[in-house]
């Protein structure tokens, strides 16, 4: 068991397994496309997202696999964020309640938005 993998979870360090801006865009564009579950915040959020997210804090996230509430079982999870500091707790957490292929932007939003990818606002 790692650092993170026990009490400290939560801590915005470390590593988790990533996915890039571009290949994201693809995956999206595909038959199977992620669940994206972006944990910044409703004002960050409102102000431009990746299309189909759902934003969740940790609190909501954690109930929401403690419950089986989250869905889309089966499909892979993409956490993301501003710069993939909030998405690393968010992978431990979803990997620790059974979702194995969960991942996390690299890099977050600001790699989608240097990429020149589509946002949602609102």
């Amino acid at each position: 068991m790692g650092l993170f993998d026990g009490p400290l979870w939560w801590l915005p360090l470390g590593r988790a397994p990533e996915i890039r801006a571009e290949a994201l865009a693809a995956e999206l564009e595909g038959d199977a496309p992620p669940l994206l579950i972006d944990m910044r915040t409703q004002q960050e959020f409102e102000g431009g997202h990746v299309p189909g997210a759902r934003r969740f804090t940790v609190a909501e996230l954690k109930a929401a696999l403690q419950t089986n509430t989250l869905g889309d079982e089966g499909r892979r999870c993409v956490a993301l964020c501003l710069s993939a500091h909030r998405s690393l707790p968010a992978v431990r957490l979803l990997r620790r309640h059974g979702r194995v292929d969960a991942v996390h932007l690299r890099d977050g939003m600001r790699a989608w938005w240097k990429a020149g990818l589509a946002t949602d606002k609102g």
